[in-house]
């Protein structure tokens, strides 16, 4: 008789942890359907995930920051071509005259395409930020 209810047990607790898998960050035991909606991570997981993804780092505001933005670019990218320059002006340019607002960052890529154009006026080194 301890044998039927132990195979019973193992049932019920096989078609319980059946909908269960490892968070991929922690390895807590999660279920499926949460693990679906948080990308392979249990909540607590994806919390901790948004809140490094939304650091509050502000884009670079001085002329001098702009200009050292450009230059990594450039080391890291192999250089901004300027066909890319003008592809990335052109699409804030539309972006601006269908009426939408340029956030910070959209701002200064505009300013450092233009200046790499040579189409806006340089950034000074003493202009406001």
């Amino acid at each position: 008789m301890t044998a039927a209810y132990r195979t019973r047990d193992q049932r019920v607790a096989d078609d319980y942890l059946g909908s269960f898998a490892a968070c991929s960050k922690c390895r807590q035991p999660t279920e499926h359907s949460e693990l679906a909606t948080f990308g392979a991570q249990c909540r607590p997981c994806f919390a901790t995930y948004c809140a490094e993804a939304n650091s509050d780092t502000p884009p670079p505001r001085t002329p001098a920051e702009r200009r050292a933005v450009l230059q990594r670019l450039e080391r890291s990218a192999g250089g901004i071509s300027r066909n890319h320059a003008a592809e990335r002006v052109k699409a804030l340019r539309n972006l601006e005259a269908s009426g939408k607002q340029l956030g910070g960052a959209q701002l200064w890529v505009l300013a450092c395409c233009e200046q790499k154009l040579g189409i806006g006026p340089a950034i000074p080194e003493d202009a406001p930020a």
